[in-house]
């Protein structure tokens, strides 16, 4: 009767808290048996990160394919529609060459990567208002007093003062954070850091809610370590594997031990040891024993690719990213530009819905500090979307192919101009004919934008 309730109860709670009892009640220890941590931590994927390459195309590919070129910012919204040349404003110049001068977009580019690797990343911002970094920042003046900017990793960041007072409008927040900065000469030391000098980049911008982006695919990049690693010292081991020594029933022992400098024959064992030890060091040298034989334990190593595509195209599914992607490699031309496609659809994604966010907390940032004059910044950015010019082409032909068609019906269906237009050129005047002067090279249209 107790067995059953007990059995009645786990089925209940497993109902209602899906995923706290192990599906599998036979093998309940597979991640122990399989060699894969039970809990991960930010080292694990750091570690991840630096040392597996699989792992570092995961969070770079993406990071590449975003960054592919830097955003600028706008006072007011671009009207693509009528195609209006926008004339940079004397702040929009200001913000950029301040921008420029402390690498702000090479940095952000970082803390994405960083962000990518943990469950966040931060940028530090060191601005010149001669106050000490745990004190609150606001008292700069202008873009000149942005003197750097810092991509901080997870592992050095701890919120040491949390917001308790249940009154305040940002309870549970963080008051001050502790960072673990490492100097030039590679030494470390904590040092406070008020919230208003860093900016979090996570998906809401705090700390505790975001997710590792190895997450998902961590037993994977362990099983490809397992493959590779195996692979390699079998290789290795077949190569220059231990010998089998078969000593002759006629060998002269007492002749053999002092041919190998040992006092007696109970030594034997130990010189030969010594012997083959040297003889592995290198593959150039020659193993000579008087009176025994050697052979050597061939292995037969599988192929390994079977064995890898598995774990493979599981960590590409978990992140999610084109497997040709990932590896670099594109194989037919459809499916590589079907893999592009998608895969510049997913970078405008994670930039509409991961980056700018972040950025224009940055953007918060810098003003609530002085060192942006209030505005509403918009941050503006090209298309990844975008046809290139291969694409281009083709539509145009397109165009122009069905324009000819239709012309002895007398009807128009594309004008010269939007032929122009779809090839990036702006469309000839009014009074321009034909002649000489359509040699003249057109003047290229600016590049696509997205409002964000």
């Amino acid at each position: 009767m107790g067995m059953q309730l007990n059995h009645a109860m786990r089925r209940a709670l497993g109902v209602m808290f899906q995923g706290y009892f192990p599906t599998d009640t036979k093998h309940n220890r597979h991640y122990k048996d399989y060699g894969y941590p039970e809990n991960l931590e930010f080292a694990h994927f750091k570690q991840m990160y630096d040392r597996n390459g699989i792992a570092a195309a995961g969070i770079e590919r993406i990071v590449d394919k975003v960054w592919e070129t830097n955003p600028w910012l706008l006072q007011e919204s671009r009207n693509k529609d009528t195609g209006d040349v926008h004339v940079e404003t004397a702040i929009e110049a200001e913000a950029r060459k301040a921008f420029d001068r402390v690498e702000l977009w090479s940095v952000m580019r970082e803390v994405h990567a960083r962000a990518r690797v943990g469950r966040f990343a931060a940028l530090l911002l060191r601005i010149g208002d001669d106050l000490q970094l745990r004190e609150p920042a606001a008292g700069a003046r202008g873009l000149d007093a942005l003197v750097s900017v810092h991509a901080v990793w997870e592992g050095q960041l701890r919120v040491s003062i949390w917001d308790e007072d249940q009154t305040s409008q940002n309870y549970g927040s963080p008051l001050m954070y502790e960072y673990t900065e490492e100097t030039p000469n590679g030494v470390t030391r904590t040092i406070d850091v008020h919230p208003s000098r860093l900016v979090i980049w996570s998906q809401d911008g705090r700390i505790n809610t975001g997710k590792y982006a190895l997450a998902a695919g961590f037993n994977d990049l362990v099983t490809l370590e397992k493959v590779n690693g195996a692979g390699g010292e079998g290789f290795w081991k077949n190569a220059k594997s231990a010998p089998v020594l078969n000593v002759d029933k006629d060998a002269e022992l007492s002749k053999l031990a002092l041919l190998l400098g040992a006092e007696d024959e109970s030594q034997i064992a130990e010189k030969m040891g010594e012997v083959v030890g040297d003889w592995q060091e290198g593959f150039d040298k020659l193993l000579m024993l008087q009176g025994i034989e050697t052979k050597s334990l061939g292995i037969t190593l599988p192929q390994p690719s079977e064995f890898r595509d598995g774990p493979l195209q599981s960590f590409a599914a978990s992140l999610p990213c084109p497997l040709k992607v990932l590896l670099g490699s594109q194989t037919g031309e459809r499916a590589s530009t079907e893999d592009s496609k998608e895969w510049s659809r997913t970078g405008m994604s994670v930039r509409l819905r991961f980056v700018i966010p972040n950025i224009k907390r940055t953007l918060k940032a810098l003003t609530a500090a002085g060192v942006l004059p209030p505005a509403e910044w918009i941050v503006d950015w090209d298309d990844l979307t975008a046809p290139d010019g291969k694409d281009k082409q083709e539509r145009a032909k397109t165009m122009a192919a069905i324009r000819k068609d239709l012309m002895g019906s007398g009807e128009i269906v594309f004008e010269e101009a939007e032929i122009r237009e779809v090839m990036g050129y702006e469309p000839r005047a009014e009074t321009a004919t034909l002649g000489e002067d359509d040699a003249d090279p057109a003047k290229p249209l600016g590049d696509d934008e997205v409002d964000a």
